[in-house]
């Protein structure tokens, strides 16, 4: 970060990024046929890449082990929240409520509540599961699914 008032160095990637707009403005105002490959990746900011030490993936695998959720940990450690993935798929650590699915004693009984008037939101707490989960769950089981939104009153 530069200090307010003073210009940015000549070869800064922020001077090429402004002379990328600059030129695709250009472009557009001669009436040329500007694509996303009239702006190129030489004149945008390269981005940054960050390689975790193995060090910093134990303590990834650590956090994510006691709670930490993968955008936090995305967060934390400046990667893309795939890239946190992919390290704790390297590492052999299983996803919490990545796959969750219902029994099918769980999806009968479920069923049941949702046709007597429960949401799929209430029935996601009770089972453990996300609204989403549950939705799919009853959808495959032939349940038909209510429309979202509040419900209307009965007079």
């Amino acid at each position: 970060s530069r200090p307010e008032g003073r210009l940015p160095s000549p070869g800064s990637n922020e001077v090429r990024y402004v002379a990328a707009i600059e030129q695709h403005s250009h472009d557009c105002d001669r009436g040329r046929k500007v694509t996303e490959d009239s702006v190129t990746q030489r004149n945008l900011p390269a981005q940054r890449q960050i390689r975790l030490t193995n060090s910093q993936i134990r303590d990834l695998i650590d956090h994510y082990k006691a709670g930490v959720s993968v955008v936090r940990l995305a967060e934390k450690f400046q990667i893309h929240k795939s890239t946190v993935s992919a390290h704790l798929e390297r590492a052999g650590v299983p996803r919490r409520g990545s796959r969750q699915s219902l029994n099918p004693a769980q999806v009968n009984s479920a069923a049941q509540f949702y046709n007597q008037g429960s949401t799929l939101a209430e029935l996601a707490t009770r089972f453990g599961v996300s609204s989403s989960t549950m939705r799919v769950s009853l959808a495959t089981a032939g349940v038909p699914i209510r429309a979202t939104g509040r419900r209307s009153r009965s007079r």
